[in-house]
């Protein structure tokens, strides 16, 4: 699975004031947010979808947020989990 963050403009209604509510959060916006993110899947969730939604969030103030950027397998990143 590759990781993204949803956004009311991608259709997700509510996912823009669920952010807001969480980074005003002071315990929960401090928790980590683990995305494992594949540069190279050009179809599925291209990385050029990944990084500006990623975009909100580190902008927004989630100090926990780690991105992990791997290359190599396109989608099909599930064998990377852990």
């Amino acid at each position: 699975s590759v990781g993204f963050l949803p956004s009311d403009s991608m259709g997700f209604e509510g996912v823009d004031e669920a952010m807001r509510r969480l980074v005003r959060h002071k315990v929960q916006c401090q928790r980590p947010v683990w995305l494992q993110c594949a540069t190279d899947d050009n179809e599925d969730v291209p990385w050029k979808l990944v990084r500006c939604s990623l975009r909100s969030a580190r902008d927004g103030g989630l100090p926990g947020l780690v991105v992990n950027r791997v290359h190599g397998r396109g989608h099909c990143v599930d064998e990377w989990e852990a």
